[in-house]
């Protein structure tokens, strides 16, 4: 299943990766969430395609779980792609255990042009609860998982009030109806691109997102909500910072435990060194530092 919205070639690049799938029988819901110019029809009769006025994309995935006829649904950003047995892979590992309700695959970062960065998710290995996920959101992106449709259903499906968590939210509440439930994949068979136009680069937005979403399941294990509030806001330190505004990333460590966590401190280094040190300089540290790879 993929929303899209003003997606351009990417759409068109992921359900070919999509139609591309040794999985079967397959079927390739898109859902156009009021694109000023709307997609192309797909020549394959394996895809669909409906259009709606823009409603965000959790309403677009809404829409597509409510057309899947599949007991499976796999989920695809616009502008990511999948190893041709990336779902044949993960729908084999639940059908071999009926205790699982998402599988999510690791992940390999991949420039504008889907070529290599060099970077990759983190390797997670084995099954994942509902802490660990509040604590540290492993899973990463959307298009590594795989969930089956009762378990979206059960869980009261995605949170239209959501544009940015609504992910991460419906995982969390999956992950929270059986103990057990969520595994990783353990290949790199998803794509994501990183690139400067993704709406996360927004950090201010996540943080607003995820303080509301704190507040809607944090009261289910505080312990983990308060460690995961921490990872969070490293992160949108690590968002400003890798958009040059090293005193909003300076402000926003502040507010973590800060000597709790080596990753603070490296980054609390780069934003000084941002500071004081010409850029290519700056840069070559950073490279050499690794700092990029938070």
């Amino acid at each position: 299943m993929t929303p899209a919205y003003n997606s351009g070639q990417y759409v068109v690049e992921a359900v070919r990766s999509a139609l591309n799938q040794s999985y079967s029988p397959l079927e390739v819901i898109v859902v156009d969430d009021g694109s000023t110019e709307p997609l192309a029809a797909f020549a394959d009769p394996r895809v669909r395609v409906f259009r709606q006025e823009n409603a965000g994309p959790a309403a677009a995935l809404n829409r597509a779980v409510a057309a899947a006829r599949g007991d499976y649904i796999a989920l695809l950003d616009h502008d990511d792609l999948w190893a041709p047995w990336k779902t044949d892979r993960q729908v084999e590992m639940m059908e071999r255990d009926s205790g699982l309700d998402l599988t999510f695959s690791w992940s390999r970062l991949c420039d504008d042009e889907g070529r290599p960065l060099g970077l990759y998710s983190r390797r997670w290995r084995g099954l994942l609860s509902f802490e660990q996920m509040m604590e540290d959101f492993i899973i990463g992106n959307t298009s590594s998982v795989v969930l089956r449709r009762s378990a979206i259903e059960r869980a009261g499906l995605f949170d239209e009030s959501f544009r940015l968590y609504y992910d991460m939210d419906l995982f969390l509440r999956v992950a929270a109806l059986r103990s057990g439930n969520c595994r990783a994949y353990e290949q790199e068979v998803t794509f994501y691109r990183r690139h400067s136009v993704r709406i996360s680069a927004d950090w201010r937005k996540m943080k607003a997102e995820w303080e509301r979403l704190l507040q809607k399941l944090g009261p289910m294990a505080p312990s983990a909500a308060a460690a995961g509030d921490a990872n969070m806001t490293r992160y949108f330190a690590f968002l400003a910072y890798e958009r040059g505004s090293f005193d909003e990333a300076i402000g926003l460590l502040r507010g973590t435990r800060f000597f709790s966590d080596a990753r603070n401190w490296k980054l609390g280094a780069a934003c000084l060194a941002g500071y004081a040190l010409p850029e290519r300089v700056h840069r070559w540290l950073e490279k050499l530092a690794g700092v990029r790879v938070a």
